[in-house]
């Protein structure tokens, strides 16, 4: 345990509070001194605060509150006591005694820099986040210099749904300290949710050149390549990701996605299945792996696993989606519409939903069904030549043939290369040339 100090206090405070010419011998050198001088006078509250600091650091947690206590004893209005046993009882995640001593630290010296700091974190703890942020913006304003507190600010506003004031801080945050990768990893990421892939990759890049044993650059930026299409480049970095943190769920379920996106369904799987092991809640990942069996055939494993991301992930409409795919081709038509139902329902601009729907409607012979779902796809897809053959034969089925010629004809002209396209737009030209006559 590190103990900051507080960052202010009165000259003759600091003098107290300032490491003895020993400091840079070993701790067990410093704690000897610092129980002589505690013996040569027992009055010394700063010195029993120093040595109960130096306990701290040590982990024994015992005599560091011991001392913490003599010291209150000794001198009530003590503020950097309160202080330091505050972040220790923060350090030992004793929220309820860690938020009493640094409030009354707080009262005692409201210039207390980093008591304000310490209790923001308390407080994020206790899901008072609004308090929090008055906290950090008091600890921002009585010492604007320091970088930790903007990360933790901005950490603290992706929780408020502020990503404007999240990014205005990790830029502080390294305009304050060149040197901290792990900001440049933040921000990298918050770019990246934003889709500025130029910024995220710089950020990424950054953060590699800093740290380049620590595996999360490498993580962001095989996300950007997999985002700009860099498969190979994404493959390298995620290599390096498992190399550097073999229990990375994560790396193992991108790389899993990558090999997908590759074909090569052997490796997929089995980095899907290391990710399941790794975390065995990650719902994404059951749904992968269940699109790989589902892709080899093999429906029961590609069902269970479907019904697994849907018990972790019960909002998580392309687990329905794909299970209602696997009960069409199982012949369970009312649970796969079941299933296509409540995927639109979370999410009513599912075009991938419609269509898998349209298409079971036509196979109930629900027609006009079928003309709406096809619809929706292609509002939302407007090139998507497979939603304008299905939608032109359903209008065929509805005997609407002049429309049923306008939607196959455009697939056409996006796909004329299509064999079933060809197909569907002989059959329909036919079907119209027997009508007129």
């Amino acid at each position: 345990m590190n103990f900051p100090s507080s960052g202010h206090g009165s000259p003759e405070e600091r003098e107290k509070q300032a490491p003895p010419e020993h400091a840079a011998t070993s701790p067990e050198k410093r704690l000897a001194a610092l129980t002589q001088k505690v013996q040569a006078d027992p009055a010394d509250a700063a010195a029993r605060l120093e040595r109960g600091r130096l306990y701290a650091e040590q982990g024994n947690v015992t005599e560091a509150l011991k001392d913490f206590a003599a010291a209150l004893e000794l001198r009530p209005d003590y503020a950097e006591v309160y202080y330091a046993r505050g972040f220790l009882y923060t350090q030992l995640r004793n929220w309820s005694q860690a938020l009493a001593d640094l409030n009354e630290a707080i009262r005692l010296n409201p210039g207390l820099t980093r008591a304000y700091h310490s209790r923001a974190l308390v407080l994020m703890h206790q899901g008072k986040l609004s308090q929090a942020l008055a906290d950090l913006d008091e600890a921002i304003r009585l010492e604007p210099k320091r970088a930790l507190t903007y990360v933790h600010r901005a950490m603290l506003s992706l929780q408020l749904g502020n990503p404007g004031q999240a990014l205005a801080d990790f830029s502080e945050a390294i305009r304050l300290n060149p040197q901290d990768g792990e900001s440049y990893l933040r921000r990298g990421n918050l770019y990246l949710q934003q889709g500025d892939l130029a910024r995220a990759l710089a950020d990424f890049n950054e953060a590699i050149r800093l740290a380049p044993h620590e595996a999360g650059g490498y993580q962001g930026r095989a996300l950007v390549a997999l985002y700009q299409g860099q498969l190979q480049q994404a493959l390298a970095d995620l290599n390096e990701v498992i190399r550097l943190a073999p229990g990375t769920a994560s790396a193992y379920h991108n790389r899993g996605d990558l090999y997908k996106r590759l074909g090569d369904l052997g490796r997929a799987l089995a980095d899907f299945n290391e990710a399941i092991r790794l975390d065995p809640t990650n719902a994404a990942t059951w749904l992968n792996r269940g699109d790989i069996y589902f892709q080899q055939g093999d429906l029961q494993r590609a069902l269970a696993d479907y019904n697994e991301a849907i018990r972790l992930g019960p909002d998580f409409a392309p687990a329905y989606a794909n299970r209602g795919e696997v009960r069409l081709r199982l012949g369970d038509r009312q649970g796969a519409l079941a299933d296509l139902n409540e995927a639109i329902r979370l999410r009513p601009d599912y075009a991938r939903a419609f269509f898998l729907r349209g298409q079971l409607a036509s196979e109930l012979r629900d027609f006009r069904q079928a003309l709406a779902d096809f619809s929706e796809v292609i509002r939302s897809w407007p090139n998507y030549a497979p939603a304008y053959v299905h939608r032109g034969l359903t209008q065929a089925m509805l005997g609407n043939l002049r429309e049923a010629l306008a939607d196959v004809e455009h697939a056409y002209q996006l796909n004329p290369q299509d064999p079933e396209i060809r197909q569907a737009l002989a059959m329909v030209r036919e079907a119209s040339r027997r009508q007129q006559r």
